[in-house]
């Protein structure tokens, strides 16, 4: 398992888009030529996603060898998102992770988050803990603790990103339409379905 990035991403309360201000990542293990498509990839599942987050839920999303974890905050607009290659070994320290990281955004931006209006990246030193606390799970001291017993808390699962981003229309379409994926990635993703390619496509 590898954590690759957590994004939290808020709604305008005056136009209502979707923005993206926190974006943490550790990708060094992804190439130097792919990592660029892989973040575009990240921005394009967390705006599309985004409306069809219910406040207070929780989500996971298997695509192909990743995983997509999503925390919505229970009274704001504002959802957090990790992002990983493989399971995450223990679902609810994650989630535990993804809470660090809303707490650190709100005690960091308050109510103003409502008036963010572009994706200018927002330093947030809390959500930069959580993406190396929880890169080795080993360094979480409750994983002993919660590894080995039933996971009780309620999460959404999807099959596939196609699953997750349906209620916002076909997945072709969006991609198309996205400011987030530029034309390689959206050649990519074309060239990578006409041949049910696995490498360097996480849609």
């Amino acid at each position: 398992m590898k954590l690759l990035g957590i994004l939290c991403a808020c709604k305008n309360s005056t136009d209502n888009q979707v923005y993206i201000p926190v974006r943490e990542y550790e990708d060094s293990s992804i190439s130097v030529f792919s990592r660029g498509t892989v973040r575009d990839s990240f921005k394009f599942i967390v705006r599309e996603s985004f409306v069809g987050i219910q406040k207070g839920s929780r989500h996971e999303v298997k695509h192909e060898d990743y995983f997509v974890y999503i925390l919505a905050s229970l009274n704001h607009n504002v959802v957090a998102y990790a992002f990983t290659e493989g399971a995450y070994p223990a679902r609810r320290v994650i989630y535990q992770g993804l809470q660090k990281a809303l707490d650190g955004f709100f005690q960091k931006l308050g109510n103003g988050y409502q008036a963010i209006k572009s994706d200018d990246k927002i330093q947030i030193p809390a959500v930069q803990q959580v993406l190396k606390d929880y890169s080795d799970p080993a360094n979480v001291d409750q994983l002993t603790k919660v590894q080995n017993k039933v996971d009780e808390i309620q999460v959404i699962l999807h099959e596939n990103i196609n699953k997750l981003l349906e209620a916002q229309g076909d997945l072709d379409v969006l991609v198309e339409k996205s400011k987030d994926l530029s034309a390689a990635s959206k050649t990519l993703y074309k060239n990578s379905k006409k041949m049910n390619k696995k490498c360097c496509n996480i849609f």
